[in-house]
């Protein structure tokens, strides 16, 4: 947290464990909140207020938020599906959300549908990149349905194309985000 010594750290396994004696030569943890089992849980962030907790839930595909008005009791708030159509509910699709990032006001998160394709394990998205909208007083999250993707008009950035602005590559697949703030160009003279 931003504002006391306090920590939250998610498992794989769907734990959520908190400490706030991180700043002690031993520090200790505390089962706070239980996704349940097979959550595989991803990333997370938390609202520059301290108030919500955002984390991804890879094996449930959603992105879910929590309360934290008492940092000991988290309360769900809200999740998002990522296994529909967000432009139709009633279609299926392939959903894996594992990365996440907020941004420095706390009312987007940025979200990659793709986990991990190795030899020995397989937990895949559609491969593209959601904006989702945080509503900071209540915590509710909804996908953001301004964010298409510029070729096809669908929400999300798809990554499975063949062309990019640095040539013909072929598909890829999205896993580190990151919000960028421009700073403004320094004065003359200076």
């Amino acid at each position: 947290m931003r504002r006391k010594p306090f920590v939250y750290v998610n498992t794989e396994g769907g734990g959520l464990y908190a400490s706030d004696s991180v700043q002690t030569d031993v520090a200790t943890f505390r089962l706070v909140f239980d996704f349940g089992p097979a959550v595989l849980g991803g990333g997370a962030a938390l609202t520059p207020d301290d108030r919500f907790y955002v984390v991804a839930l890879t094996g449930r595909n959603r992105v879910a938020s929590l309360d934290l008005v008492d940092p000991w009791n988290p309360k769900p708030v809200s999740s998002v599906r990522f296994d529909r159509d967000p432009a139709d509910s009633s279609r299926s699709r392939r959903g894996g959300p594992n990365t996440l990032v907020m941004s420095a006001d706390g009312t987007r998160v940025a979200v990659s549908d793709y986990t991990v394709d190795v030899p020995a394990y397989f937990q895949d998205g559609d491969h593209r990149v959601y904006m989702l909208r945080l509503d900071p007083t209540t915590g509710r999250l909804r996908i953001d349905g301004a964010f298409v993707d510029e070729l096809t008009g669908e929400v999300g950035i798809d990554f499975n194309r063949t062309r990019w602005p640095h040539g013909e590559t072929g598909p890829a697949r999205p896993k580190g985000l990151l919000f960028v703030t421009p700073e403004p160009p320094p004065a003359p003279g200076k």
